[in-house]
This record gives C-alpha cells, structure tokens and sequence, in this order.
C-alpha cells in the first residue's frame, strides 16, 4: 500500500463540468458548497476514497468566476489510515474539471477534488515537490551536493505554484503552470531539452 504522501485524489477519465452561465443560482448555490459547511462533507467523501478521515478544513483562498466556476484551496488536517495526522492542502473547483480530478456528485452538484501536489492541471507540481527529482535538478545546475530542503512559497489551484528549493550551495525557485502556459516562462540554455516544457 502506498503511503499518505503518494496518494492522489484522481479519477482515471475526466467529466465536463460546464456552468450554465444563464443561471446566477447556480453561481451563488457553488459558491456556497465550496464555502460552506457542506464543503467539509465533500473533502471528507474524497478522502474517504483515499483512505484518510477529514479531521479540520478551512477555506484558504477563493477565485470565483461567475459563469464559469469557483475553485477553493483549503488548510486541512487529515487523519491517515496509519494514525498519522497531518496538515495537507486540499483543493475543490466546479466548472471545467481538471483531466483526471476526482469528480463527485450527487445529481445536482459535481466537485472536482485534489490533494496538493496532485493537482491535475499542474502534471510537474508532484515533481517539483519530490526532493529526490529537485536534488538531482539543484545538481545539474551546481547548486546541489546533499540534502534538499522544499518550501511552497505560492499555490494557486490550477494556475501556478512556486517551490522554493534550498541545497548545500544555493537556491532555486520552481514556477510550475500549466502545460498551455509553459512557453510563456523563459528557461535557462543549460535546463532546456532536460525535460523542461521549452
């Protein structure tokens, strides 16, 4: 069984979660389920599928784009089935999902679901977040020889996140986005054709 760090809360096929524009009810009845009180129980039904238990979660941050759909990134405490407890970022939008989001329904609502750094619109999080993948990349690029120390400097669901990673001899900061925004980010000529998006 994989451990707490290697479960994602994905689903193997994406759904079309397309708002219905014309409807500013369904705007504020979203909004309200992902702000709500009923946001816990959605959290807590998708880490069930995971194994772990829901023990605290709050709203963290909120873009809302009426029309199109609102995605919440939370502060939670998770209890895994080991008994361990954890702080973990968790992640729930309606609209557009994300290709391979946990999806949840009941007939009339649908949340896509994650667990941060399994954030399907952002496929190199996970890797950026791997202390073994970021110490080989702190080598290649001379500031590596020992230890990687990983910090998340910003995360915006879907969008983009920056990971601060710290080795023996200096620091990089990794912005990941999203693949169709990849080339808008300039690289250095020693990081291109290593498995960077340009």
């Amino acid at each position: 069984m994989a451990d707490a760090d290697d479960r994602a809360l994905v689903a193997p096929a994406s759904v079309d979660l397309t708002v219905n524009a014309a409807d500013p009810h369904a705007d504020a009845r979203e909004l309200a389920l992902l702000t709500g009180p009923d946001a816990a129980d959605v959290l807590a039904a998708a880490l069930h599928v995971a194994g772990g238990q829901l023990v605290s979660c709050r709203p963290r941050q909120v873009v809302h784009q009426p029309g199109r759909g609102t995605t919440v990134s939370y502060r939670s405490r998770v209890r895994w089935p080991d008994g361990e407890v954890k702080d973990e970022t968790l992640a729930a939008c309606t609209g557009d999902a994300p290709a391979g989001a946990l999806v949840l329904g009941d007939g009339a609502d649908r949340v896509a679901v994650w667990r941060f750094p399994h954030d399907p619109a952002l496929p190199g999080l996970a890797a950026a977040c791997d202390e073994a993948a970021v110490a080989n990349l702190l080598d290649e690029t001379g500031l590596g020889g020992g230890p990687v120390r990983l910090r998340t400097r910003a995360y915006r669901p879907r969008r983009r996140a920056v990971i601060e990673a710290v080795g023996s001899r200096g620091r990089l900061f990794i912005k990941v986005v999203r693949p169709d925004q990849s080339c808008r980010c300039r690289l250095p000529a020693r990081l291109r054709g290593r498995g960077a998006p340009c």
